[in-house]
């Protein structure tokens, strides 16, 4: 049945949803960055090769607010997390500042429902 809908392209993929605080990584934080624009993609490949990284965009910086690269880093504990993010842009120069700002509550957590 699973390969049938995939030839029929009504199936596009199956995935699992990973419940990271259950699992033991508690601490996930947010990593606003500055990334000169002509290095973003080559930034972007550099970090989302981290096994720690689960999520990474690009946004236009607002006029108080000049971060322009985001993504969520996940660790066990939160100086793990931060050494980790420190020694991941410290090898990146094209990352001009950034800032952590890590999670205090999960409020919700679900998938798209398609109907």
């Amino acid at each position: 049945m699973v390969k049938r809908l995939k030839e029929e392209g009504k199936l596009v993929r199956i995935g699992a949803v990973l419940y990271h605080r259950r699992s033991g990584y508690r601490y996930n934080a947010m990593v606003c960055a500055h990334v000169d624009q002509e290095a973003i993609d080559e930034v972007a490949e550099r970090i989302v090769k981290d096994p720690m990284v689960t999520h990474c965009y690009q946004r236009t910086p607002a006029p108080d607010w000049n971060y322009n690269f985001y993504f969520m880093y996940h660790g066990k504990n939160k100086e793990e997390v931060e050494k980790a993010i420190k020694s991941l842009l410290d090898e990146i120069p094209s990352v001009r500042n950034y800032i952590i700002l890590f999670s205090e509550e999960e409020f919700k957590k679900t998938s798209v429902e398609y109907v």
